[in-house]
């Protein structure tokens, strides 16, 4: 429901709060190597297929969490005007097909 200029405007703070977000990434692919090892495990060993369901969990919620926050400060920031406009396209977005937007 934002425009390209405003999610731009949410990467590049996104960016600016978290500036090793391809780190990020890259330790988010370490978590799915290490489920895959736990899966492929002999013997298979569900403790350690815990351990990295709660690793990738963990860095999830962290990383939700970070740009909950900067979507809140952009909502924030926003005029009167623009915040109703964005819920307007939001509510259109999520209305089952047919119903509109209120």
């Amino acid at each position: 429901a934002l425009g390209d200029t405003d999610r731009r405007a949410l990467r590049d703070a996104l960016i600016a709060k978290a500036p090793d977000m391809r780190d990020a990434r890259m330790r988010m692919t370490q978590d799915l190597a290490g489920l895959v090892t736990a899966l492929r495990a002999d013997p298979f060993d569900p403790a350690t297929l815990d351990a990295a369901l709660a690793a990738q969990s963990h860095r999830m919620t962290a990383n939700l969490d970070l740009a909950q926050g900067v979507l809140r400060d952009f909502l924030v920031a926003m005029t009167p005007e623009a915040r109703i406009a964005f819920a307007a396209r939001l509510a259109e977005r999520i209305a089952p097909r047919g119903q509109g937007s209120d």
